[in-house]
């Protein structure tokens, strides 16, 4: 069984691979923490989510090394491990959860924050713009769908919709919780199969409530639009996940170093797609890599702190938020990879996206980029990171889940 031990308010829980069933017991961490998904090289779990202590842990062998699951009958999270060493270190009212699998991967559970000690947007009341911008899908330079889909959109935006369902309508589905996933969809056009009866989506499912997964099914406003195009087309819907950097080369059919974390091209991920749907703002540079459609959503851009940070509390405007930032010499900032909301922080090189975009690089002792917004807020619950930036409705997915 797993044997608990406490020293100096480190509390270890032990296991190996002769544990069958029930996890066992986390009495002696604080029950309003929360858990929170886990991070295998950088890479998110499909079915990842929040929950409080409430849920299972099990054990299973597998093929690849057993399984450490925890599930709340919602979502699991999985941890492939012969031999596991769980770590809880409390400090100044934060609690984390460290795992150290047996193999050379990076596998880490965080439980964090106490005391109200959770991410917060800024208070009600300064939950403050910080850009304007607009969200567009993508198609190939010279697409013969563009005037089509530009329609549907227009459709979407009217009160009949495009399938009698609105933009709007998907909007307030997911707002007040009850959007559904698409089920069952093809992720890949079918060996031997004629291409032209696919409609193929590129996207990143870490970008809700744009696209994510619910369990092991896509949801999310985009694919829910991309379902109704491709009905509207007649043709059978298929939806390829990959890094978000990777949707705009996978949509061009070239190379593409925009998005990269580090500026290097970026090859395509497979046969190229006949759309691109990641909530992707209308940029000059991308524009010059692929076509963007009619615009269907505006954006901006908004910051996350902890709750009890009050350097932003007097923050009116956006120019007042500028302001504090400049004064966080030597912090920690975080953002998704190639999402805006790193472009705001580092800086938009290309001086093509405006005055919001001169960037803190010069202040900030490092940007960190991640995965998705929704892992950098976890970094930002567990006091790792001074401020996030990424899109408003994104964010406040992110922070409301890791509140609860």
């Amino acid at each position: 069984e797993a044997t608990t031990t406490a020293v100096n308010n480190v509390i270890s829980v032990r296991f190996d691979a002769n544990i069958i069933g029930e996890f066992g017991s986390f009495s002696a961490i604080d029950a309003e923490l929360k858990f929170v998904k886990y991070d295998l090289d950088g890479k998110p779990a499909a079915n990842g989510g929040n929950a409080g202590l409430g849920g299972e842990f099990n054990y299973a062998e597998g093929d690849t090394g057993n399984a450490f699951t925890y599930s709340n009958g919602a979502w699991k999270t999985f941890v492939y491990s012969r031999e596991a060493v769980f770590t809880a270190i409390q400090s100044s009212g934060a609690v984390e959860l460290f795992v150290k699998p047996w193999a050379e991967q990076r596998v880490e559970i965080y439980i964090a924050g106490v005391q109200g000690r959770y991410a917060s947007l800024l208070a009600d009341g300064n939950e403050i713009d910080l850009t304007e911008e607009e969200y567009a899908f993508i198609l190939p330079k010279g697409s013969e769908l563009t005037e089509t889909i530009n329609g549907y959109i227009a459709d979407l935006k009217s009160e009949e919709g495009l399938g009698g369902v609105t933009i709007d309508e998907l909007f307030d589905a997911e707002a007040d919780g009850t959007a559904e996933n698409l089920g069952e969809v093809l992720t890949e056009v079918p060996a031997g199969a004629d291409r032209a009866d696919y409609f193929v989506v590129a996207t990143n499912a870490e970008f809700a409530p744009f696209e994510y997964f619910q369990g092991a099914y896509f949801a999310g406003i985009d694919m829910h639009i991309a379902k109704l195009f491709a009905d509207a087309l007649g043709k059978t819907l298929v939806i390829r996940h990959m890094k978000f950097e990777s949707v705009i080369p996978t949509v061009s059919g070239s190379d593409y170093s925009g998005d990269s974390e580090d500026g290097t091209a970026v090859q395509p991920d497979g046969i190229q797609a006949d759309i691109g749907m990641a909530g992707l703002t209308v940029t000059p540079n991308r524009a010059e890599a692929v076509s963007f459609t009619d615009s269907y959503y505006n954006a901006a851009q908004r910051v996350a702190v902890l709750s009890d940070d009050t350097a932003f509390d007097e923050c009116k405007t956006k120019e007042d938020v500028v302001a504090v930032l400049n004064t966080l010499t030597g912090e920690i900032a975080g953002a998704a990879t190639g999402q805006t909301g790193y472009t705001y922080l580092a800086g938009d090189n290309s001086g093509t996206m405006g005055e919001d975009f001169k960037g803190f690089a010069d202040v900030f002792a490092e940007i960190k980029q991640y995965n998705s917004i929704g892992l950098a807020v976890q970094d930002l619950a567990g006091a790792r990171l001074r401020v996030v930036v990424g899109d408003k409705f994104t964010l406040a997915e992110a922070v409301n889940g890791i509140n609860g």
